[in-house]
């Protein structure tokens, strides 16, 4: 009976020292308290194929995707933004640094014309640009129907046509053709003694309703007259100056769409054809000293 006794004790002072140490159960599986350090994301259900795609927490860094960018020291090859200013120090595609100037600060060069040039000659270490343009050929204003089209083609006089073309561009505009006009040796100044004319053709190659809606140039001019006065290096290492003429050409595929509109203002239809085009864009008048 004493024994029992003690023995009750034992158990009762043991279960009360057990009640004083609380204790804490988790799943292994179920970790609810995230690392100080850990990015926390927020689910996000995709509606396309169902699953679930984490969204960046909002302090995560997004490396953004770059389109474009211009500075003195990283000039683009590939823009179209016009120069305004008189000198400029660019790299050819071999890395080494040309130096460009400008007549003025308006001849029409954009920065991917600087860069086909420079990358055209490798061996070029200073020209001089004078102008820019191009000369766009009179379009025709005509039709040119597929037979197969004219025969179920009808509509009533009095018909009128809207056209909307859509080129997609393939070889994007570059150097394609380029002109000597004449050489002037240092000190010197000349004069052509006969006008230099040079034509840059393009084509078409396809079907289409209206000529002059292609939004095509089919040819670019560039002109020298005899009047024009050609000076050589005045000053510097350089001995000569050559004048040229770059052209530039691009090529693509069109699709032209033809909305007939009858003379109630209702729409009779509206029908497509297409095709390839090469397209003479500009030329680049310009010139380079040598040591020659």
């Amino acid at each position: 009976m004493r024994r029992a006794r003690r023995w009750s004790a034992v158990l009762m002072a043991f279960v009360l020292v057990l009640s004083c140490f609380p204790f804490h159960v988790r799943a292994e599986d179920d970790d609810l308290t995230p690392a100080t350090d850990q990015k926390l994301r927020q689910p996000r259900i995709s509606a396309k194929t169902g699953d679930e795609v984490l969204v960046p927490a909002i302090d995560q860094k997004i490396q953004p995707r770059i389109c474009a960018k211009t500075n003195d020291d990283d000039l683009l090859s590939d823009s179209d933004q016009e120069i305004h200013q008189t000198r400029l120090i660019i790299k050819n595609k071999d890395g080494r640094e040309v130096t460009v100037l400008f007549a003025d600060s308006n001849t029409g060069a954009t920065y991917r014309d600087v860069q086909c040039i420079v990358n055209d000659d490798p061996d070029i270490s200073q020209f001089t640009i004078y102008r820019v343009g191009n000369d766009e050929s009179a379009g025709d204003s005509f039709f040119n129907y597929p037979i197969s089209i004219a025969r179920i083609w009808s509509p009533p006089l009095g018909s009128t046509h809207k056209y909307e073309t859509i080129k997609t561009v393939t070889v994007p505009s570059r150097v394609v053709k380029d002109d000597f006009v004449i050489s002037v040796a240092k000190g010197q100044t000349v004069t052509l003694k006969s006008e230099y004319t040079g034509t840059l053709t393009g084509s078409i190659s396809g079907d289409y309703f209206s000529k002059s809606n292609l939004g095509i140039n089919l040819s670019v001019t560039c002109k020298y007259s005899t009047s024009y006065k050609f000076t050589g290096p005045t000053s510097g290492n350089y001995n000569s100056r050559e004048y040229r003429v770059k052209y530039f050409r691009e090529d693509g595929n069109y699709i032209q769409k033809d909305y007939c509109y009858k003379p109630t203002g209702d729409l009779y239809g509206i029908r497509s054809c297409g095709g390839a085009y090469q397209e003479a864009v500009k030329y680049a008048a310009y010139s380079k000293d040598s040591r020659q």
